[in-house]
């Protein structure tokens, strides 16, 4: 399960969730979680490779991915150990990533904000990590509509029409 995280909420909901349908008989086993938060503020993700029991207090820099960016979750130490009890793993992603994985999606008909589309390329470094194999059945939530982040918005319409103009053989060039 890759799941994009700020506070972590949704983290923590799928670990509930899991487990009561794995005490249930519904699943045979638990699944992995793996958490994606942007470089700019991932302060779960410097908590999990350190080691450390909760986080410490994080510099927040700007991000595309403002939905999961938060300096201080509140249940960080929750969110850890539901990770580490899943055998899971956490990734940064830097942010020039972040703006090309919404318009990948987009391409697909998912239009998501960046804080959802960052699973994209969690994936992609969880697989190099070894942490995925092409084995494994990879589910994750794209929760966050493209229409909640206008800048990500923006570079999506920006690139759709110069998608679109390439394959019709037109240069676009900027009005001066």
């Amino acid at each position: 399960m890759v799941i994009s995280a700020g506070a972590g909420s949704l983290v923590l909901g799928c670990a509930t969730d899991f487990a009561e349908l794995h005490r249930a008989g519904e699943i045979t086993r638990l699944p992995r979680l793996l958490v994606a938060q942007p470089e700019h503020c991932s302060p779960l993700v410097q908590a999990f490779a350190s080691g450390a029991d909760a986080v410490e207090f994080a510099e927040r820099r700007p991000t595309v991915a403002e939905g999961t960016s938060i300096a201080r979750p509140v249940r960080d130490r929750e969110v850890l150990r539901a990770v580490r009890d899943s055998a899971g793993a956490m990734s940064a992603v830097p942010e020039e990533k972040l703006r090309p994985a919404t318009l990948e999606l987009a391409k697909t008909g998912l239009y998501t904000e960046p804080t959802s589309a960052q699973v994209v390329p969690a994936v992609e470094q969880f697989a190099r990590d070894g942490q995925l194999s092409p084995d494994d059945t990879i589910v994750t939530i794209l929760a966050g509509s493209g229409y909640k982040a206008s800048t990500a918005s923006n570079y999506w319409k920006v690139e759709a029409a110069a998608s679109l103009a390439r394959s019709a053989g037109l240069e676009l060039r900027s009005g001066n």
